[in-house]
C-alpha cells in the first residue's frame, strides 16, 4: 500500500473516545441460516461491531486468564492477529490511548519470543510472538499464537479506535507463519460450517454498528438469496470481477479483473486510470493530494457504479461511495474510490468497507467462495446537521 493510500485511510478513520465494550452472543436457531447441512447443532456465534463514522468497524475479543479485553478490527487482508503489548512505549504516538496486553497478568501465558516485523512505505510494526488463550464470540482457543506489538509508527495508528487486528485471510497471508484464529476454530469443529459473514451498518447513529457471525449467516440483515463467486487465488479473498460500469455506459475491467474483498479497508481501490475516470464522471475534484471530494448537494444525483460478479449486478449509488465527514473547512463529501496501482498478478481492485456496507458478505472456507446479498432496508445516511 502506498503512502497516499495510508494517508487517505488515516483521514477516514477517527479516534473512538470512551467507547463501551460490546458483548458477544449466540443467536437462537430460528434467526440464523447455517452454512451447510440440516443439523441445527452447533449454532453460529456472533460478535457485535462498533461503527465509527462509517469508516471503522471493530469488535471485542479477550486474551489471557483472567481475560484481558481488546477492541480489534476483523480484517480479511491478513491472517495474523496482532495486539498492542504493555511494552509498547508511549514515546510512539501509535501506542498511546489503546489497551495493551500484559503477559505478566495471565496465568495461561506461554513465552514464544519469535521476532515479528512489518515495514512498509508509511507504516512500521515490530513485536514478537506470544501464546495464550484467546476468546472470540464465546469460542475459546487454548494455545493461540499471536503477535505482541511493541512498536507502532504511522498516521493510522494515531487515529484508529481499535487496539489490534484479528486476521481472517487465508493462511497464505500470514507474515508470522502461525496458525490463524479462524483456522484453529475450524480445527476445533465448534462451528456448523466453516464460514463467517459481515453486516456493516451504514447508519452511524444506530447502537448496533454491525455484526460478525462465525458459522452461519443472519437473514435479518439481507434480502433475497446469497450470490456466490469462487475464490480465484487463496491469500486475500480474491475473486473475479466480470466488468465495472457506470450508468452512462463507461466500462472498466472490460475483459475481467481480479479483486480482493477487504473488511479492513475503508476505500474501494482500483487502477489509477480507472479511478481518475470515475472521479471525472462523478465531478470529483482533488482535495489535499490524492483525496477527492464532491459537492455534497450533488450526492443524490451522482451516477450509479455497477460491479458485475459472477454474472450478477451489484450497484453502488452515490450515497454508498461518498463519505460525509466534518473537517476544519466544514462538511466535506469524500469519494471512497482511491487510486492504487499494484504489481501485475495481484488484485487490481479492492472491494472495501463501502462495498461490504451495501452488500452483506459471506466468506466460505468450506467451498472457497464469497457470497453477496443486498443489505436489507438500506438506511439513509444522516442529515449533514446530525454528523
Amino acid at each position: 500500500m502506498n503512502q497516499h493510500a495510508i494517508l487517505f485511510i488515516a483521514l477516514c478513520l477517527v479516534q473512538a473516545q470512551s467507547t463501551p465494550l460490546l458483548r458477544t452472543q449466540r443467536l437462537p436457531e430460528e434467526q440464523v441460516k447455517l452454512g451447510s447441512g440440516d443439523n441445527p447443532e452447533p449454532t453460529p456465534f456472533t460478535v457485535q461491531l462498533k461503527n465509527v463514522k462509517n469508516a471503522e468497524y471493530f469488535g471485542v475479543i479477550s486474551i489471557g486468564t483472567p481475560p484481558q479485553e481488546f477492541r480489534v478490527q476483523f480484517n480479511t487482508g491478513t491472517a495474523d492477529t496482532r495486539i498492542q503489548s504493555i511494552m509498547c512505549l508511549n514515546v510512539f504516538p501509535g501506542c498511546q490511548n489503546h489497551r495493551s496486553y500484559s503477559s505478566w497478568l495471565s496465568k495461561t501465558y506461554t513465552k514464544n519470543g519469535t521476532p515479528f516485523s512489518i515495514d512498509l512505505v508509511f507504516i512500521e510494526e515490530k513485536g514478537f510472538i506470544s501464546q495464550d488463550v484467546l476468546n472470540v464470540a464465546g469460542i475459546s482457543i487454548p494455545d493461540q499464537l499471536f503477535v505482541e506489538v511493541v512498536k507502532k509508527q504511522g498516521p493510522i495508528y494515531d487515529l484508529v479506535g481499535f487496539d489490534g487486528v484479528l486476521g481472517l485471510a487465508y493462511p497464505e497471508k500470514s507474515l508470522s507463519s502461525v496458525t490463524s484464529v479462524f483456522d484453529n476454530i475450524m480445527a476445533s469443529k465448534q462451528l456448523p460450517s466453516n464460514i463467517f459473514s459481515f453486516f456493516l451498518n451504514g447508519n452511524r447513529l444506530s447502537p448496533l454498528g454491525g455484526e460478525l457471525m462465525l458459522g452461519g449467516t443472519n437473514p435479518d440483515y439481507y434480502d433475497g438469496d446469497l450470490h456466490y463467486v469462487s475464490v480465484t487465488k487463496k491469500g486475500y479473498w480474491q475473486i473475479l470481477v466480470d466488468r465495472i460500469q457506470t450508468d452512462d455506459g463507461y466500462t472498466m475491467c472490460s475483459e475481467g479483473c481480479q479483486a480482493a474483498v477487504l473488511t479492513g479497508t475503508a476505500t474501494i481501490n482500483g487502477p489509477s486510470k480507472d479511478i481518475a475516470a470515475i472521479h471525472r464522471i462523478i465531478g470529483a475534484f482533488p482535495l489535499d493530494g490524492q483525496k477527492h471530494s464532491v459537492d455534497c448537494r450533488s450526492v443524490p444525483r451522482l451516477p450509479e457504479i455497477t460491479f458485475y460478479l459472477g454474472g450478477k449486478e451489484f450497484t453502488l449509488a452515490g450515497k454508498d461511495y461518498i463519505l460525509m465527514e466534518r473537517m476544519e473547512k466544514g462538511l466535506v463529501c469524500l469519494s471512497t474510490f482511491m487510486a492504487l496501482d499494484v504489481t501485475p498478478g495481484y488484485s487490481e481492485w479492492a472491494l472495501g468497507v463501502p462495498f461490504i456496507r451495501r452488500f452483506y458478505t459471506v466468506f466460505d472456507r468450506d467451498n472457497d467462495r464469497v457470497g453477496f446479498a443486498p443489505v436489507k432496508k438500506p438506511v439513509k445516511p444522516p442529515k449533514p446537521g446530525a454528523l
